[in-house]
């Protein structure tokens, strides 16, 4: 078997992957791999772990983006992490993949955060080329967000930190520009088709001069569809679809799951009383671990929880609503 580097722009030589011969640049060696390698996964997971980094995004079924690359531990300067401050939400979308409609109200504890935060630098002294996402639910409706800005500044000093919101909550809200200008924070706000002046939140961006960029939720589309397999039988390989997998990875009291909704599907058991099972292959306790590769290990390899979720049916770009509360959102 031969293997080339591969960029994110296609086939650049002659290749032979998985008994597939491609000899030009063309998408759509994308979903000829992914049939194959459905087919053969468990022969080559260790043939595609030792392919080339150069290797990245490739279009497969339902317009996901494909990664190969995520089945190798990332490396620190890459290494994404999302946080959730607040669990709960002010708007409550269907759909929503962090399960904020279902969610009691839940705020993280400050002390919690900053011991995690000092143990995660303690592992990780060389992590300032990644990113951390402070978000929700609703991160804003944290009493003491201020406080989680500081200290995630004071542990990274160099790291990409963003705030994650709906902008709701920004309108005259000064004092966190203020200190969103002092500790270097990405703002992040997403505006949906609501009655609510965005333009008021740009004009305060530009006040003081913070890091800031605003992306759009349209009337008729953007809300994605993760549809749960209540009965958890799956099959194996269908988690290599998975856009979270080994991308949105998730800091919860401690632990690090590969992905949000296997720490936050507790909201959904608990408000429809089923029993999506989280088990200890889910998440690395980052209070057990030597060292930052340990979690970036952990991380690529498939956790118990993707018998659960339905990648077979996922839809994206759909039409923007409230929730319902309805079971139906995510099955």
């Amino acid at each position: 078997m031969k293997i080339f580097s591969i960029s994110r722009h296609g086939i650049h030589k002659s290749v032979e992957i998985l008994g597939i011969k491609m000899n030009f640049y063309s998408k759509k060696f994308a979903k000829q791999i992914i049939t194959d390698l459905e087919r053969r996964y468990d022969e080559d997971l260790k043939t595609l772990k030792s392919i080339d980094p150069g290797l990245r995004n490739y279009i497969c079924d339902n317009n996901l983006f494909f990664r190969l690359f995520k089945l190798r531990p990332e490396n620190v300067n890459n290494f994404h992490l999302e946080v959730n401050l607040a669990d709960h939400c002010n708007l409550n979308c269907a759909h929503c993949d962090h399960f904020a409609p279902l969610a009691e109200e839940y705020f993280l504890d400050v002390e919690s955060f900053e011991k995690d935060m000092k143990q995660l630098a303690g592992l990780s002294p060389a992590w300032g080329g990644g990113m951390m996402s402070l978000l929700g639910g609703e991160a804003l409706l944290h009493k003491d967000l201020v406080k989680f800005l500081e200290i995630a500044r004071r542990y990274f000093p160099h790291l990409k930190i963003m705030l994650w919101t709906n902008g709701l909550l920004l309108k005259n809200n000064d004092n966190l520009f203020k200190a969103i200008k002092k500790f270097k924070i990405h703002l992040e706000v997403t505006s949906y088709p609501i009655d609510f002046n965005y333009k008021e939140t740009d004009k305060m961006a530009k006040k003081y001069k913070i890091l800031y960029h605003r992306s759009y939720v349209k009337k008729d589309k953007q809300m994605d569809y993760f549809p749960l397999n209540l009965n958890g039988d799956m099959k194996y390989e269908a988690f290599i679809k998975c856009c979270h997998f080994n991308e949105c990875r998730t800091l919860r009291h401690g632990k690090i799951y590969t992905c949000p909704i296997i720490p936050y599907s507790r909201h959904f058991s608990k408000y429809f009383n089923k029993n999506l099972e989280i088990t200890s292959n889910d998440y690395i306790d980052i209070y057990k671990v030597k060292g930052f590769d340990e979690i970036a290990e952990f991380c690529a390899k498939r956790p118990d929880f993707c018998r659960y979720c339905d990648t077979e049916r996922r839809k994206f770009s759909q039409g923007y609503k409230r929730s319902e509360k309805s079971i139906k959102e995510w099955i």
